[in-house]
């Protein structure tokens, strides 16, 4: 679904010159949450080569900053999250030569805990991560921490929505790193 999420966002990016060359590079460190033990990603990483047949933007040259070992509990999934952006900071920094645009497509748990883990904040400072939602980090030059909008700003950037004209109420905004037999983990 992120490849495929990937591929449509760079499409619609076609009025600028940029998206003609900008792959996706897939990155293993930003995998979906697997914590109830249901080895969801038992098989990953998976040989890219027949899914670039269908999206030829994916890079296949690129190597992730690490592949985390599954299932794991919520700890050592914000650990991940930390280590996931700590990586993508030093990949991809931002100095006086390169102010970078980095655009990470991901499942819910993930954008909560990597904007947690990008910003410094806590838990309950992140908005629930709806279908589609958008986390904007920015960062100044020089700068280790980025900053994302309080939760409580209106239009802000912290689980933006405003951009889905259908959310059809059947979905709920996922935050739910609790216990699932108590309403589904939230």
């Amino acid at each position: 679904r992120t490849i495929q999420t990937s591929n449509e966002l760079l499409s619609e990016m076609k009025e600028t010159k940029a998206s003609e060359n900008v792959s996706i590079r897939l990155e293993h460190s930003v995998y979906e949450l697997d914590m109830w033990e249901s080895n969801l990603h038992a098989s990953l990483p998976h040989d890219l080569s027949e899914r670039r047949l269908y999206f030829p933007r994916i890079d296949l040259n690129h190597e992730s900053a690490f592949v985390p070992d599954l299932p794991e509990d919520p700890e050592k999934f914000f650990s991940r999250c930390e280590q996931a952006i700590e990586c993508i900071g030093k990949a991809y920094p931002c100095d006086e030569i390169q102010n970078r645009v980095i655009i990470v497509v991901t499942h819910a748990a993930c954008c909560i805990g990597l904007s947690k883990a990008a910003a410094g904040l806590e838990l309950q400072d992140i908005n629930a991560a709806a279908p589609c939602s958008i986390y904007r980090l920015n960062r100044e030059i020089g700068d280790e921490q980025w900053s994302l909008d309080h939760y409580s700003e209106e239009g802000g950037m912290n689980g933006f929505t405003k951009h889905m004209t259908n959310m059809n109420g059947r979905t709920i905004p996922w935050n739910n790193f609790g216990d699932r037999s108590v309403n589904n983990g939230w």
